[in-house]
């Protein structure tokens, strides 16, 4: 989004390709590998593998720490979803 800051602290559903997957958290990236953000989920981010497509919807939040927006799943409407090809 070109103004990020408009949808921080709130549920966004976006789709992308699994990048990188780590025990709690995995990197989203756009088909092109232009862009990306790290979604957490401690529940479901071990059960998805490097290049598969998934739907998201997710908290929108800005990481301070980290100077990055993230995307957290953290809510019982909050989900990941392989997308069949």
């Amino acid at each position: 989004a070109q103004y990020p800051q408009r949808y921080e602290n709130t549920n966004v559903n976006i789709q992308g390709i699994i990048e990188k997957t780590y025990k709690t958290y995995f990197y989203l990236t756009d088909p092109d590998g232009k862009y990306s953000v790290v979604v957490y989920d401690s529940t479901s981010a071990t059960n998805f593998s490097k290049g598969d497509t998934v739907a998201v919807g997710a908290r929108f939040l800005y990481e301070q720490e980290n100077l990055r927006y993230v995307l957290k799943i953290s809510e019982p409407t909050h989900f990941v979803h392989k997308q069949e090809e």
